[in-house]
């Protein structure tokens, strides 16, 4: 490390000042959010500080997003814990000094000792560059888009419950590598979400028919949930449906439900456009939205061949950003 410089593992419920008020200052956060997302992680969460002569100049934050799922493999290979490094942050005085990196580099690392992964979101582009020297593999990617009205046809959309759609959720990544969330993570996710309750299934009813658009509805048993998707908005207020996941079994597209949303959607928002974000398909060719690196992975050698060798592209998830 540069000249007297450390780094400490600091106990989540026992923060300095120091740490709060650089997350603060880099991200705009206020305090009540910042206290928020430790309280929801309890012991699932970890934070690191990089001092130099005393004073804090980089911070990160760890939590556990849940774990990953690697199809037709080995139990043990399918139950390992994925942690984020969320909030990497820098005082803007200490910059260039390769703070970042070193904190980051050493947060991965003592994740991999306590034999968990470690995943960061690059929060543009040009960070992979950043982040591949210390290790960490660009194996998770995302299409993402945005849509105007579409056509609805015989759509009915259909408030569930968080847990609801944890489990529809699992079963249509149920063949491709992913990361399985956490009840926390969820909980965040759905802090995340619209009116704190913006989780969807798109249902398509035996025939043609009215789109019924409620909080509160008794499906008929004769439909069948073609997706589901979060409904959210991004950092400019925009509406973002976090992720649309179509059923395997489903002749719907990405762009399908995307319109679909938009249709019914759009007139509650400003913006003409609302914005996805999907797994991307087995073929890359049919992708319906521009690809992007939605996730970097610190894992062995073993895990990301197997990762870089699935049929489908692995999917990460929510960037929580």
């Amino acid at each position: 490390m540069e000249g007297n410089r450390r780094i400490t593992e600091i106990p989540a419920d026992r923060r300095p000042e120091e740490f709060d008020a650089l997350w603060a200052k880099v991200f705009g956060d206020d305090q009540d959010l910042i206290v928020g997302f430790f309280l929801n992680f309890s012991r699932e969460i970890r934070a690191y500080g990089l001092w130099q002569d005393n004073q804090l100049i980089s911070a990160l934050t760890q939590f556990l997003m849940g774990r990953l799922v690697l199809p037709d493999m080995d139990a043990a290979d399918s139950s390992r814990d994925v942690y984020v490094s969320y909030a990497i942050c820098t005082d803007p005085d200490a910059r260039g000094q390769g703070a970042g990196s070193e904190i980051t580099r050493y947060a991965g690392e003592e994740i991999l000792k306590r034999g968990s992964l470690s995943v960061l979101s690059p929060a543009e582009e040009s960070l992979i560059n950043f982040y591949q020297p210390m290790g960490y593999r660009s194996l998770f990617p995302a299409q993402y888009g945005s849509a105007v009205s579409g056509t609805i046809g015989d759509l009915l959309f259909d408030h569930i419950p968080a847990e609801e759609y944890n489990r529809l959720r699992e079963e249509f990544l149920s063949k491709r590598p992913h990361i399985a969330l956490s009840q926390k993570a969820l909980r965040l996710v759905q802090f995340f979400s619209w009116e704190e309750n913006g989780f969807y299934a798109v249902r398509r009813l035996g025939q043609e028919g009215v789109v019924i658009e409620t909080s509160v509805i008794d499906a008929a048993k004769d439909t069948t949930i073609e997706a589901i998707t979060v409904l959210g908005l991004d950092e400019e207020g925009n509406p973002l449906l976090q992720e649309i996941l179509v059923s395997p079994s489903s002749s719907l597209t990405t762009a399908d439900i995307a319109g679909a949303f938009a249709a019914v959607f759009g007139h509650r928002f400003e913006s003409p456009k609302l914005n996805w974000r999907a797994p991307v398909p087995e073929c890359s060719i049919t992708s319906q939205g521009q690809i992007y690196t939605q996730a970097m992975i610190l894992c062995s050698s073993d895990t990301a061949k197997k990762l870089e060798n699935s049929p489908q592209p692995p999917y990460f998830g929510f960037p929580f950003d």
